[in-house]
């Protein structure tokens, strides 16, 4: 049976004075599909922002700075979600960003945007709407520290982004699909991380049994969920009383740590 198509209008006689818009809904038996074709000339921000959350039922707080014209030319109609969408982008080109807050949804400024109350989200939300967020990501072969400087240029003005030491990590704050794209190139970067060689040289303690127990602790972290092929190569040199450490700089890293735990005088009883 062929599809019906009404055609019929969503605003009042005051918004329709603001907006130029046409709303397209198709209808099958049985099963009601609703498609949305918006053309946009001029329109008042404002109205548009109030249309979106009419038609998705979504409470928006609107930032009295949000202001302007919009310009929309849509050329096949759009369902709900992808009218979001669409909202979410034409927001992002004004200059603005929505920052959802439980079932509110904050339309700011983006450069307010990092000073908002954001979610904080896991790597599986990053498939989700384009609004404001929060990741941390941790990296284990590669200073934090030392990404910063490479990944700034990459991101927006109006994102946040810092290392976190304690846990090698980056927070970062910005719409989701520039947070994925550079989730992508973090782990990337984290993942071809060059191996380096140490040599550490032990004041107190001997080299074999120092190098003995680093590897049955190094065989404990694999055992607890360490990725295989983030091995670290443990070689103790008699010759010189030294432990030599091939890995990855975050590995070297935990390692010289332990070594000098390791090599510590003993304590006169």
């Amino acid at each position: 049976m062929p599809v019906k198509r009404i055609r019929f209008t969503v605003f009042s006689l005051h918004a329709l004075r603001c907006l130029t818009a046409a709303v397209l809904l198709l209808i099958t038996p049985g099963l009601v599909a609703q498609e949305y074709t918006v053309n946009l000339k001029d329109t008042d921000i404002q109205e548009f922002i109030k249309f979106v959350a009419d038609v998705t039922g979504t409470t928006m707080v609107v930032d009295p700075n949000v202001k302007g014209k919009v310009r929309v030319i849509s050329s096949k109609p759009v369902t709900q979600s992808e009218l979001y969408d669409l909202f979410l982008s034409i927001l992002d080109v004004q200059g603005y960003t929505a920052v959802r807050s439980g079932q509110v949804v904050r339309v700011v400024p983006s450069k307010d945007a990092r000073s908002s109350p954001v979610p904080l989200i896991e790597n599986q939300d990053l498939l989700g709407n384009d609004e404001y967020v929060t990741q941390v990501i941790r990296l284990d072969n590669i200073s934090a520290a030392k990404l910063i400087p490479v990944l700034r240029p990459l991101v927006p003005q109006q994102a946040h982004m810092a290392a976190y030491a304690p846990s090698n990590a980056i927070i970062i704050s910005d719409i989701r699909s520039n947070i994925g794209r550079i989730v992508e190139i973090i782990e990337r970067m984290d993942r071809s991380a060059i191996q380096t060689t140490e040599i550490i040289r032990l004041k107190y303690g001997v080299s074999e049994d120092v190098v003995s127990m680093l590897n049955t602790l190094e065989k404990a972290r694999r055992g607890e969920g360490a990725e295989a092929n983030k091995d670290v190569i443990l070689v103790a040199d008699k010759r010189t009383n030294s432990v030599v450490v091939t890995a990855d700089e975050m590995s070297v890293e935990r390692i010289r740590k332990l070594v000098a735990y390791f090599d510590s005088p003993l304590e006169q009883s």
